[in-house]
């Protein structure tokens, strides 16, 4: 094959791979990350760590992500503002299937059982 014709080629090559790329990223998102726009309808469970507060309520996710992104960035993972006492001490929270507490997602192991009865979702999905 004449040199001329082969660097022809190999351009041809080249661009057809960077289009094709192109294609895949814009057609998968290339991993954004972006959360699915019906999972910002849904609750978000949230608990106040301030003893004289205690609050628990819910926010949207997309307020949950949204009051996230407001808080400041340091070495320890920031509390959101509570809404009832002002005090940045707001985590994520479950609430148990069997007895009803509610208690701080991920401050115990596993982090869904229940401080109040043990229970666990967990735990019995594994028996099963």
């Amino acid at each position: 094959m004449e040199e001329g014709t082969k660097k022809v080629l190999m351009i041809v090559v080249f661009i057809v791979c960077l289009a094709a790329a192109v294609f895949l990223f814009m057609k998968f998102g290339g991993g954004s990350g972006d959360i699915p726009h019906e999972a910002y309808a849904e609750m978000q469970l949230v608990l106040c760590r301030n003893p004289e507060c205690g609050a628990s309520y819910e926010m949207t996710t997309a307020e949950y992500i949204e009051r996230m992104r407001e808080r400041p960035v340091g070495p320890e993972t920031p509390a959101l503002i509570c809404k009832e006492c002002g005090e940045a001490s707001v985590y994520k929270a479950i609430k148990c299937p069997k007895c009803g507490a509610i208690f701080e997602y991920g401050s115990l192991r596993p982090a869904d059982k229940c401080p109040e009865c043990g229970y666990s979702e967990m735990e019995e999905r594994r028996k099963r």
